[in-house]
């Protein structure tokens, strides 16, 4: 989560803040035995997203904040300690959810939202052009609410302890724009995954890196804390602002109710991703995915199917393409270990691919160890407009003895089994 704070000292200086996002990723969701969460949905904010400006024209802090789940809060240079006080009043959330995102406009003068029974604590986060005696927060009964923890000249925090289940409400009596999100602390909350079916298998795959725009692709919703709901009804795509672009009923899959799917098409924007349905005591209930995916339409990257041995300090070739579909121009590629015992490298990084054409090279892998080991290798590729795209091949290694053809025996010095998954292939090595 990145949340600016914007000074108003000088016209032509502006100090911003990060600090680090309380959201968890928690894992989990299973197909065909393979882990389908490795990859972070805060990991899909790419550089095009950085760069450009938001969809209701505000600056690059407030695109950053919104794909990474943040806020901009706006102030003058006596307040600025107490504006960044929003982080402390989060610090409270040790199970954080967000229960609802949105812009408030001209027109829009009035916000509603659900609070489930599995929410022991709101935060009512209000952001940006904001006056504390135009607004007014009201409960499910229609009580009039005023525990602010926060309040600044940029940011209104209502902060409610053991909130009473049902809808809630602010109202806004004046017309100046501003930010609502509403976060919670919760057991209740959810992961999302892409998936395709394999073409060979026909089973559904998961979607390595950023997700494809316009292509028939299937959503998993993993809920946690399932025990505390009746059901989960709909998965719901909003553009950043909190707008609705579609939703989708989902289906439940398997015995427990933790798991649903539903077939969606993803637009090209960025999108957050939301789940409704009803709690263990029949109130409403809402989550919203805190950081944003980025579908991508611009680049492609695969890891191509591979299988190999690595002996020490001998290599493993893993050959991967990128097809771009954008503007011609050139492409930047990095690659990474998340594990130190396997080396990685390729060459060149830098270089030019023409509209609708593609390049093939490989990350060459090397390892100085013959003791079990495992690490994801990342390729990732950022294009001449600043979209990336990346994808993941996991290489799990372990020692083995195999026959020796000259003597009859086994070679005394360890060769490395290695099994390589990418896009939910398993290939294993023959030694």
């Amino acid at each position: 989560m990145i949340t600016a704070t914007v000074s108003n000292n000088m016209a032509a200086v502006a100090m911003t803040l990060a600090v680090l996002s309380l959201c968890a990723i928690v894992g989990g969701l299973k197909f065909g035995r393979q882990n389908r969460f490795d990859d972070k949905i805060d990991e899909n904010v790419n550089l095009h997203d950085i760069n450009k400006r938001s969809e209701k024209g505000s600056d690059v802090y407030s695109h950053l904040a919104a794909l990474s789940g943040g806020s901009v809060i706006g102030s003058n240079k006596t307040d600025v300690d107490h504006a960044s006080s929003i982080t402390v009043a989060e610090a409270a959330l040790t199970a954080p959810v967000v229960v609802m995102v949105t812009h408030v406009n001209a027109t829009s003068r009035e916000v509603t939202f659900t609070v489930d029974s599995a929410l022991t604590l709101i935060l009512v986060e209000v952001t940006g052009h904001v006056s504390k005696s135009a607004i007014q927060l009201y409960d499910s009964t229609g009580m009039s609410v005023d525990t602010l923890a926060v309040d600044s000249a940029g940011a209104l925090v209502y902060k409610i302890v053991k909130p009473t289940p049902g809808i809630w409400k602010l109202h806004f009596s004046d017309k100046l724009q501003c930010d609502v999100i509403v976060k919670g602390n919760s057991d209740v909350s959810f992961q999302s995954q892409f998936m395709k079916v394999n073409p060979v298998t026909g089973y559904d795959i998961s979607v390595p890196g950023n997700p494809p725009a316009g292509s028939n692709l299937t959503v998993a919703i993993q809920v946690n804390g399932a025990d505390k709901t009746r059901n989960i009804t709909r998965v719901t795509l909003y553009t950043l602002n909190g707008d609705v672009i579609k939703s989708v009923v989902l289906t439940h899959v398997g015995r427990r109710g933790a798991l649903y799917m539903a077939a969606i098409t993803l637009p090209a924007q960025a999108i957050r991703i939301g789940i409704t349905g009803i709690d263990i005591h029949g109130s409403p209930l809402t989550r919203v995915s805190g950081t944003a995916v980025s579908p991508q339409t611009e680049i492609s990257l695969t890891f191509h199917d591979t299988e190999g041995i690595i002996h020490p300090g001998q290599a493993l070739i893993l050959p991967y393409t990128v097809v771009n579909h954008g503007v011609s121009g050139n492409f930047t590629i990095t690659v990474t270990s998340e594990n130190t015992a396997l080396h990685v490298s390729t060459s060149p990084v830098v270089f030019g691919i023409n509209r609708n054409e593609s390049y093939t090279s490989n990350v060459t892998v090397t390892t100085t160890t013959s003791t079990e080991t495992a690490g994801n290798i990342r390729v990732t590729v950022t294009g001449p407009l600043g979209f990336v795209q990346f994808d993941t091949v996991l290489v799990t290694t372990a020692p083995v003895t195999r026959p020796d053809p000259g003597n009859g025996g086994t070679v005394c010095a360890p060769a490395v089994f290695v099994t390589m998954m990418t896009a939910g292939w398993a290939i294993i090595s023959k030694v």
